[in-house]
């Protein structure tokens, strides 16, 4: 994340505007994310499973899912214009990780129908998204606290902002675990 940062000239206050377009970034977005996801699952006492999540050799890998489908028109009332969508929805706050499978058959479905999906998924960032994760969960309940891991009734973009906090949220708590300090992160990407 630090290499990834400071090559694409980001530092923490920039963090929430990494984009899935800068290709650097879109290399090592999967890592990122799945090492979110890892973070999480071990504060809850469960299995890291980052192997698992960045693995392209096995059956069903893991990829990139777009929360906000590819369909301007549906969210016109939502963004000012097709460029502004385009933005907000390669936003790392609007992506998360899911096997191939579930990810190519959600491809166009909308948020509402997807968010009923994503409850029946292995990946905490996708479960998160529906209220009922949230219910008599006693070891996932201080984390999305302490985070801001919250259920969306819509995408938006004050939403894809939201989840690109708790993101950094979690990278800095990742990087305060591993040793280095904000100050000497903030020196290696400037």
């Amino acid at each position: 994340l630090t290499k990834a940062l400071k090559d694409s000239h980001v530092g923490w206050d920039k963090f929430e505007e990494l984009n899935y377009e800068n290709q650097f970034f879109k290399r090592y977005t999967l890592h990122f994310i799945a090492r979110f996801a890892a973070y999480i699952n071990v504060e809850m006492g469960n299995p890291s499973e980052f192997d698992t999540y960045v693995n392209r050799k096995i059956p069903n890998p893991y990829d990139i899912e777009h929360i906000l489908p590819d369909i301007y028109d549906d969210y016109v009332d939502v963004f000012t214009d097709e460029k502004d969508f385009e933005t907000a929805r390669h936003n790392i706050g609007n992506l998360m990780i899911l096997t191939k499978d579930k990810n190519r058959s959600y491809q166009e479905m909308k948020y509402d129908l997807k968010v009923q999906k994503y409850l029946g998924d292995s990946i905490v960032f996708a479960k998160a998204m529906n209220p009922l994760f949230h219910e008599n969960n006693p070891h996932f309940i201080p984390l999305a606290q302490k985070y801001g891991i919250k259920p969306y009734d819509k995408i938006d973009k004050k939403s894809i902002h939201e989840r690109a906090k708790t993101y950094l949220n979690i990278a800095k708590d990742i990087l305060v675990f591993s040793g280095q300090t904000g100050r000497n992160f903030i020196k290696l990407v400037r």
